[in-house]
């Protein structure tokens, strides 16, 4: 056979559709179309209208032939979803493709059941599990006619409802004409029966004589069977019966005479289990005729979170990731839950919802009452002999309470011992319906059952008191949970629980007898510290600082460490950061080594550093190291080691400070605990990244606190560095593929102390090409007030703006945090800035500003710096490499740069192995080339670039366009 004739189909979606079909068709080998009918099961004329109708095929015959022709059915469902949606064009001719989350599979089955199929398909499931969607979803996928017909729940019955309402929709398909076709070849008797069924044949009908009253329901099952096999005969024909739990005997009686017989008629019907209305009649007719041969069933199960998750952005377009996980966790992939959650209110029950859900919780009295309330208070799955000391029931009496509430369908067994409801809303439904009083008596029940376990979860236990508005017991459990919390390093758990503490023993000293407030105090500071929630560290420290003069030495040393932190932190304030440590240490002085002593050293020798007194930082290092010695306290020692370290590496001992790495390693050769590892190792990670070393150097420095974290679970702001600087090392090496991967599950949490995490995220996407995405990420990217900060994040802006063409947006961006900088001690490191500066100023002169102008404002800006941040030296190590590539930049400012300028500022950026710096100096050097009319050197230039620059986007287009000038 040869090609078949193809379609007029303006271009679009549409005809890429019929166009990838016939090549398909050419690859099989042109198949002939009775052969292809044949293997799809459908007649060779659907064939041909399928490859030759301007008109879209349904995608269950569609489906068919693909794999009759051996083609890829994923790929053609997603050209025939695209072929399908709404076109702009008013006359175009399309049909909407089936909005339904998940359930491909099941879809598919009952697609090709009311296809080509035999006999009856159950699609079963519990109230609001999907059936409907499914099928609906089905039946707007196929070519065949699918005639509906619904149960309801009447309070008197409608006899053969379902079947009546199915042929009404086959009546006024055409009016009436396809059933008049099969009543004319079919026995005179059939429309006369029928006519009860279909009041539109009274008129039609002739007269015959009624059957003996014993056989008048055998001649109407007859009548219906006959009815449907003749209209079958005309045209393709499906049933679709839904709800049949609801549905009257006569009808249920009729589907089992049906399928036992052989219906021609694929028959579909949907069924919900658990119902406490189905009647007892009906269970057994399910039990029986699943019993038949032709009889086949689709349980649906609930949506993955994957698929709810779907479900929303079909629901709601642009629906966070956050506000699908909120809603799955309440609704657990119920579809009916998902909808109304999404479409109405996250936080508040939707009214169907609620009334849905109180229908199954009236009449519920006496002791599974008191059991589903202490279930819906509790929550979550609790143990049976939790259940009896809430309820205050014993067990002969919980027993037949749990049976009731399991017959009721609205308990969910979750082993041997426990239970649970069925679902989260039941349980938000019982709390709702709790009157005053009740909820707090059934919270101080409940968290006095808890609080007996060996195993009890503080934090629980501690939120039930609460509810019960029993303080003295929930202080005394948040205390229990802050310290497990801090156990297990969850800094944001626990720091939540000394919060509340807090909170109880300011407003209700009462409660707080026998607590040491200013303890909690600390304890929330380092918590919150760790957390990286800053502001509210440095609150809860501010307010103990009145009581500092009157509190004994060693107190008030913490006291005065920790708002040190905090000055550091919170407004970069570290003269008064100095003044506070000042103070600490003098306190401390005559009592000899302690653990404050030491952190207050290290602290102090930090916050010197960054005002210029280098060699009283030293001194402070080595005095902490020595009283860590003292105490005996390695653990300490290894902390401060990688301090010193850090501040080897800050003025250019690179071997010193791996040499101090080393020997804290030495000493402490097993893992501490996990604090102290993320800080070591971030310390260790952001020497190595300083002095530009390889990734495997800087993979290897994390690894120890990054396998801590994992076997943990952790998850706190020091780890988060220590990740964010392994990514950053390979995105230095130009590995921005790997990069992102290592970012995936580092959090992003928008606080101060996760800022690299999103600095080095937002980098990324620059450099995958993703521009606006990384100036959203900038936008919102928290750095607080140290001025360096603010600086690394104005300059990854202006590049982002750069990349997109907008100078002038990124010269407005970049000059106010370098004018900040200047008079800054922190100007040494500010290279990078002045160099991007003198990048952005070039483009700007491209544009018509005064480049003379430009060139005055730079110049003048670094003759303003404390330290020059371009002058000569080795710390930071970047400085060769920015300070010759700002040489070549204000060359080209000018329009004067050479090659040679450029060649020279890449071979500094390949000593720091830096592959995407150097491509943009070899870029840059390739311009100037063919400027110069040097175009062997241009092109031999441009194609090292393109190899170096080969995961960064915008600078290979940049590069391919320059090269194809």
């Amino acid at each position: 056979m040869s090609a078949l004739p193809r379609p007029e189909i303006p271009p679009g979606p549409q005809r890429d559709l019929n166009a990838a079909l016939h090549d398909l068709h050419h690859r099989a080998g042109w198949p002939s179309l009775r052969v292809l009918a044949a293997a799809a099961g459908c007649s060779h004329t659907t064939v041909s209208t399928v490859f030759s109708s301007s008109r879209l095929p349904g995608w269950g015959t569609l489906e068919l032939l693909v794999e009759a022709m051996g083609g890829d059915t994923d790929e053609f469902h997603r050209l025939w979803l695209a072929a399908g949606e709404p076109s702009s064009d008013p006359d175009a001719v399309h049909r909407d493709s089936p909005r339904i989350a998940g359930r491909r599979t099941e879809l598919a089955v009952v697609r090709r059941h009311l296809d080509s199929g035999t006999g009856l398909l159950l699609v079963i499931g519990e109230a609001g599990i999907g059936k409907t969607t499914l099928v609906d979803a089905a039946r707007a996928t196929t070519d065949v006619f699918v005639a509906r017909g619904n149960a309801l729940p009447l309070s008197v019955p409608a006899p053969l409802l379902p079947f009546a309402a199915a042929l009404h929709e086959v009546y006024a398909e055409d009016g009436g004409r396809w059933l008049k076709e099969a009543l004319a070849g079919s026995p005179a008797y059939v429309a006369t029966t029928l006519t009860p069924l279909l009041s539109e044949l009274e008129t039609e009908a002739a007269p015959v004589p009624a059957p003996a009253s014993g056989f008048a329901q055998e001649r109407l099952f007859s009548a219906v069977r006959s009815v449907l096999d003749a209209l079958a005969g005309v045209r393709p024909l499906a049933l679709l019966l839904e709800d049949l739990h609801w549905a009257d005997s006569a009808s249920l009686d009729l589907l089992e005479h049906l399928v036992a017989r052989g219906l021609c008629v694929p028959v579909v019907g949907t069924f919900r289990l658990e119902d406490p209305a189905t009647r007892d009649r009906t269970r057994d007719w399910f039990a029986r005729i699943r019993r038949i041969a032709d009889v086949r069933t689709i349980e649906l199960s609930a949506l993955s979170p994957e698929e709810t998750s779907e479900q929303i952005s079909l629901l709601v377009p642009g629906a966070t990731d956050d506000e699908a996980a909120s809603i799955y966790e309440r609704s657990l992939g119920l579809p009916l839950f998902t909808e109304q959650l999404a479409v109405h209110s996250a936080g508040s029950l939707p009214s169907l919802l609620a009334d849905v859900l109180d229908q199954r919780l009236e009449q519920l009295e006496g002791a599974p009452y008191a059991v589903a309330r202490a279930l819906g208070i509790a929550d979550r799955t609790v143990p049976v002999a939790v259940l009896c000391a809430a309820t205050g029931l014993h067990a002969e009496a919980l027993v037949p309470a749990l049976r009731d509430l399991r017959d009721r369908h609205l308990l969910a067994e979750a082993g041997p011992t426990d239970v649970a409801l069925r679902h989260p809303l039941l349980a938000e439904a019982v709390r709702r319906r709790l009157v005053a009083g009740e909820a707090a008596d059934a919270h101080h029940s409940l968290a006095a059952a808890l609080a007996e376990r060996s195993d009890a979860d503080a934090a629980e236990v501690a939120e039930h008191w609460q509810r019960a508005g029993v303080l003295d017991q929930e202080l005394t459990w948040r205390v229990v949970a802050a310290e497990r919390a801090h156990l297990r390093t969850a800094p944001r758990t626990e720091s939540a629980q000394w919060l509340r503490a807090l909170e109880i023993a300011t407003a209700e000293p009462w409660a707080a007898d026998d607590l040491d407030v200013l303890d909690v105090r600390l304890k929330a500071f380092d918590a919150l510290d760790l957390a990286g929630r800053v502001a509210d560290a440095c609150r809860v420290i501010d307010e103990a600082l009145p009581e500092v003069d009157v509190l004994d030495d060693l107190r008030a040393a913490e006291v005065l460490r920790r708002a040190a932190m905090g000055k550091s932190m919170s407004t970069h304030d570290v003269h008064a950061s100095v003044w506070f440590l000042d103070r600490a240490v003098s306190r401390l002085d005559g009592h000899g080594p302690s653990d404050c002593l030491a952190r207050a050293l290290d602290l102090r020798a930090n916050v010197l550093l960054e005002v210029g007194r280098p060699e009283e930082a030293r001194h402070d290092l080595e005095r902490a190291l020595e009283t860590c010695i003292a105490l005996d306290d390695d653990v300490l020692f290894f902390q401060t080691s990688a301090t010193l370290a850090w501040q080897l590496a800050y003025h250019g001992d690179l071997p010193g400070a791996l040499e101090r790495i080393r020997e804290a390693h030495a000493r402490v050769p097993t893992p501490a605990e996990p604090r102290v590892e993320a800080y070591v190792a971030m310390t260790h990670t952001d020497l190595l990244l300083r002095y530009h070393r390889p990734v495997e150097e800087v993979v290897a420095a994390a690894q120890r606190a990054l396998e801590i974290g994992a076997e943990w679970d952790m998850d706190f702001h020091v780890l988060s560095f220590v990740g964010a600087n392994v990514a950053e090392s390979l995105a230095d090496a130009g590995r921005i593929r790997q990069a992102a991967e290592v970012l995936a599950g580092i959090p992003t949490l928008g606080e101060f102390d996760h800022w690299p995490v999103q600095w080095i995220s937002a980098r990324i996407a620059v450099e995958s090409g993703r521009l606006d995405d990384a100036l959203d990420l900038l936008a919102t990217l928290t750095v607080g007030t140290v001025p360096g900060n603010l600086l690394e994040k104005a300059r990854l802006t202006a590049i982002a703006h750069l990349w997109k063409g907008a100078p002038e947006e990124a010269w407005a961006c970049l000059l106010p945090p370098i004018r900040d900088i200047v008079g800054n001690a922190a100007s040494r490191d500010a290279g990078a800035a002045f160099m991007t500066a003198a990048r952005v100023a070039a483009d700007l002169a491209r544009r018509g500003v005064d480049p003379a102008e430009l060139a005055s404002v730079l110049v003048g800006l670094r003759g303003e710096a404390a330290v020059d941040p371009l002058g000569p030296g080795t710390a930071p190590p970047v400085r060769p490499a920015t300070s010759a590539t700002w040489t070549a930049e204000l060359a080209r400012l000018a329009g004067t740069d050479t090659p040679q300028q450029w060649v020279a500022a890449a071979s500094e950026w390949d000593a720091l192995r830096s592959p995407h710096e150097a491509a943009y100096c070899r870029w840059r050097g390739g311009q100037a080339a063919y400027a110069g009319r040097q175009a062997t050197l241009a092109q031999r230039l441009l194609r090292r670039a393109a190899g170096e620059a080969r995961e960064h986007v915008p600078l290979s287009a940049a590069i391919a366009a320059t090269g194809r000038r």
